[in-house]
């Protein structure tokens, strides 16, 4: 009986740490809507016209989540906790650095998300992939004109009040976006409060 509680708690210990959480859930959920109310300030968290075109488009067009988290691999000369600090996302610390890290060296499939009062679309990586080899049209075809993104899982504090997350935003007329993300809880609202620009890439017909 001693070995078959040890092995229950031993499962639940796996689940718990490749599975989405309630307050990833939040998290991600709470990252949309302060991300949709900023859209319409001039100064926007990232106000780089890369982003800002994104979430116009997202208000607009909405968006299709990946079914999986996005994987993370640590690369020390971009993603070491002093050059995140030193490239504006100061909020963090090492046990939130860490925790994202941890989470993220695997994919794990993701609960449903409400985005503006519904459930997500959402897609597979493969079915992604497949659109995406064979044409930009056949993205255009899948896709229409929502903004595929894919989520980390968020790395998070000890209070439970500072989080970090990365998201992609991929879009066939304006290519690809990456940013980190540092949200704050206050008053039981996740806000974005800092980014970082990771990476900007594009189709080419």
């Amino acid at each position: 009986m001693k070995q078959l509680l040890l092995c229950a708690l031993l499962f639940l210990s796996i689940s718990k740490a490749y599975s989405q959480t309630k307050i990833e859930k939040a998290i991600i959920e709470g990252f949309f809507t302060s991300f949709l109310d900023q859209c319409s300030i001039d100064s926007i968290v990232d106000p780089d016209s890369f982003t800002r075109q994104y979430c116009l488009e997202i208000e607009k067009s909405g968006i299709v989540l990946f079914e999986k988290s996005e994987k993370q691999l640590f690369e020390y000369s971009t993603d070491s906790l002093s050059n995140l600090k030193e490239n504006g996302l100061s909020l963090i610390d090492s046990i939130i650095h860490n925790d994202y890290f941890e989470k993220n060296k695997k994919s794990i499939d993701f609960d449903s998300i409400i985005f503006k009062g519904e459930i997500a679309q959402t897609t597979s990586t493969s079915e992604f992939k497949k659109a995406e080899k064979k044409s930009n049209e056949a993205l255009r075809k899948k896709y229409g004109a929502k903004t595929v993104v894919q989520i980390s899982r968020p790395g998070i504090n000890t209070n439970k009040d500072i989080a970090l997350l990365s998201i992609t935003f991929t879009h066939v007329d304006f290519g690809v976006v990456t940013n980190y993300y540092v949200l704050v809880k206050e008053d039981h609202v996740w806000d974005i409060k800092q980014s970082m620009l990771l990476f900007v890439g594009v189709y080419v017909d």
